[in-house]
């Protein structure tokens, strides 16, 4: 078993070394998903789609926080 991990956070939760890299993994898999999908849906290179993806991104948190978050 490993060594359990302190997550910062005001929880603090305590998470072992493989819950953390699971949890990890779900999250770059269903990234690399939407990657894909965009590429394919619109015909773009898979760079371009991840850019596109991170900046729609930035653009939803900055709605959602306004302009002086």
């Amino acid at each position: 078993m490993s060594n359990p991990c302190r997550i910062q956070g005001l929880q603090s939760f305590l998470w072992t070394e493989s819950e953390v890299t699971d949890k990890l993994f779900r999250i770059l898999e269903h990234s690399f998903a939407q990657v894909i999908r965009r590429a394919k849906e619109h015909k773009i290179s898979h760079r371009t789609a991840a850019m596109a993806i991170g900046v729609e991104r930035v653009i939803k948190a900055k709605q959602m926080r306004g302009l002086f978050p």
